[in-house]
């Protein structure tokens, strides 16, 4: 029928179709609610791959990513795109239009509402320029729109206030959604917004307690809830309707589907589970205990820093009393530092304690002594002094090492930078043969095979961490954060960092008072003895063993040291992250030094540089010692880090 709008003939669209060549934009896959409708949309969306005109016509599916289910999906024939996280320049335009809509929305005088906008939105870009806010778990919230406009309420609820720590920081906006949007509402379901907030802790721990779990049935969710609203003076039966309301009114909530649902972000989820624990562990001890005993597992990890950062009280010694008591507490010295920075209160009592402990012939608890001496050290050299005798005469030589300063068995075989924290292996001197015969690779820029003699070095054991830069950040104001900072998948602490250029990891070294590694240095390293494609072997079941490649990733950046080491004790050689090098990129190793040293020309810009090792995103044979890629010092990528060496 003709539209008396667009003025279009009879039979326009099917004309169109005949015609081809048309580009069909379909938003909203995730409105269709019901999860079963929903797979037979996206059935009827690939079937129209096969029409005749589906060969002339492109098409573009868009949806929030939680409708985005496995049986959902769209199959090949079409390429899956995520949205990335906004860069500086969008969350400063998004703050500055966000304030610009509140305030012209409230005032009657337009050009007294823009001045206040810009005050507003000028003072939120400021403060969220300052040190705290580069901390990965902070920053990553000012870079997501949903939870950028909580900290935009937060900011201009409190009067230009902003929280500096995340827990802090994740309280007011939980207020802010409960208090202030509640009250404008008025949920079908009134109740206080700290008693919703105790009803929401439940489903929050109750979902954290099995790993991934981000989402649920509404009914599985009204089962954990109804008995808590019951206690806050609701009825049980409302639990659902309570549910709808939050998911509805506050936002806090949201809905997967027509059925199920889960937290905004999961940050909300682990702050609330820390809420949660907190009151749980008055009553039953056992919660700490169990706390404790997933102690290096990633996915507990953030919740355990925001318990410890909440105060009034902080409950740091009796959770660190049955840390203590794992040998997880041995095994991650560096979360163990995170939790002391991190703790709102810190007291040195569960270490002295642990050492006063008698030794006996326990190795294992030798090694979790040797770990609280290394905290104490770091946060009361008097308490050390008070334990002398003891220390002095503890039948564990690393512990009698530590007492003198020492790092190790043999202190000159570790090397930690200060500045940062960063630890360097010994890799002895000696020669090797540089590149790769035919019979492993016919790329000519791995040849031709010659002697390289090398000095003794050290040699990073890891990759620089997530951790170990958010220190360099706090140190150098002036530094850009890494381009993918703000990316859940890939700034967890243990995880290597990525997204930083050539020049970032040189400035990273200078700053930690070391080098990038010379090619020749990073794969006489690598090989550690060996003269296979991998420090282990020739096939892909040895990378396998030593290295996180495209086949055994799960398409993810995995935290440092998941694999085993190779001969010289340095992780990850292999895979996870290419690695920044020190020298230009030349196309063969035809007048390459042969004494070990960075091949640099002339200095000048716009010369690509080396990177070593591969990544989680390549084939098996981007991992091999020999392997040699280079980029544009000045980019950014998601698989590119770095480590550093010392001479």
């Amino acid at each position: 029928m003709r539209n008396p709008h667009l003025n279009l003939p009879r039979d326009f669209g099917r004309r169109l179709l005949e015609r081809g060549r048309l580009l069909f934009l379909l938003d909203g896959l995730d409105e269709v609610a019901d999860s079963r409708q929903r797979e037979t949309v996206a059935r009827w969306i690939e079937d129209a791959l096969t029409l005749d005109t589906g060969r002339t016509c492109r098409f573009v599916v868009t949806c929030r990513f939680m409708g985005y289910t496995e049986k959902t999906s769209l199959n090949e024939d079409f390429m899956e795109l995520h949205i990335r996280p906004l860069s500086e320049s969008q969350a400063e335009n998004f703050i500055r239009n966000w304030y610009r809509i509140v305030e012209e929305g409230l005032a009657v005088d337009k050009e007294q509402a823009r001045l206040k906008a810009e005050e507003g939105a000028g003072d939120l870009i400021e403060r969220l320029k300052e040190q705290e806010f580069r901390a990965a778990r902070v920053f990553e919230l000012t870079r997501n729109p949903l939870l950028l406009t909580n900290i935009c309420l937060v900011h201009r609820d409190r009067g230009g206030r902003l929280p500096k720590r995340r827990a802090r920081l994740y309280d007011e906006c939980v207020d802010v959604l409960l208090e202030l949007w509640q009250g404008a509402k008025k949920l079908p379901i009134e109740l206080e917004a700290s008693k919703s907030r105790r009803v929401l802790q439940a489903a929050a721990y109750w979902l954290h307690q099995e790993e991934g779990r981000v989402r649920a049935e509404a009914g599985e969710l009204a089962e954990v809830v109804g008995p808590v609203l019951e206690k806050v003076g609701k009825p049980k039966s409302a639990a659902e309707e309570f549910l709808q309301a939050i998911r509805d009114q506050s936002g806090l909530l949201t809905g997967w589907d027509q059925d199920s649902y889960g937290f905004m972000h999961l940050g909300f989820q682990e702050y609330l589970t820390a809420l949660e624990i907190r009151r749980r562990a008055y009553a039953d001890k056992n919660v700490l205990k169990d706390l404790a005993a997933r102690f290096g597992q990633s996915w507990w990890l953030e919740t355990t820093l925001l318990f410890l950062a909440l105060d009034n009280p902080c409950l740091f010694e009796p959770f660190m009393t049955e840390l203590l008591q794992q040998s997880a507490f041995a095994r991650h010295p560096d979360l163990v530092d995170l939790c002391v920075e991190d703790a709102a209160e810190v007291s040195m009592e569960p270490f002295v304690s642990l050492l006063k402990t008698e030794p006996g012939t326990d190795r294992e608890l030798w090694q979790r002594q040797s770990a609280a001496l290394r905290v104490l050290k770091r946060l009361d050299e008097s308490a050390v002094e008070a334990l002398q005798s003891r220390i002095s005469k503890h039948p564990y030589e690393k512990i009698r090492d530590l007492w003198k300063a020492r790092l190790d068995e043999k202190a000159e075989d570790i090397y930690v930078s200060d500045p940062g924290g960063y630890e360097l292996v010994r890799v002895p001197g000696g020669e090797f043969m540089m590149g790769a015969p035919e019979s492993e690779s016919e790329n000519d820029y791995e040849r031709p095979v010659h002697l390289v003699r090398v000095k003794s070095f050290y040699m990073g054991r890891y990759p620089v961490t997530n951790e170990q830069y958010a220190r360099f950040l706090k140190a150098v104001p002036e530094i850009s954060e890494p381009k993918y900072w703000s990316d859940r998948s890939c700034n967890q602490p243990q995880q290597p960092v990525v997204g930083v250029s050539w020049d970032d990891a040189r400035a990273y070294a200078a700053w930690a008072g070391l080098r990038l590694p010379s090619e020749a240095e990073w794969e006489y390293a690598c090989r550690a003895g060996s003269t296979t494609a991998y420090c282990n072997g020739d096939s892909e079941e040895h990378l396998d063993r030593v290295g996180w490649y495209r086949k055994n990733s799960g398409d993810m950046l995995h935290p440092v040291g998941e694999k085993e080491p190779n001969d010289f004790g340095l992780y990850d050689m292999h895979g996870n992250v290419w690695e920044w090098l020190e020298d230009d990129f030349h196309r063969d190793y035809n007048g390459a030094p042969e004494n070990g040293s960075a091949w640099v020309d002339q200095p000048k810009r716009g010369v690509n540089r080396v990177l070593r090792g591969g990544s989680w995103l390549d084939n098996a044979r981007y991992c091999r010692c020999a392997y040699r890629y280079d980029w544009i010092p000045d980019d950014r990528y998601r698989d590119a880090g770095f480590r550093l060496a010392r001479s």
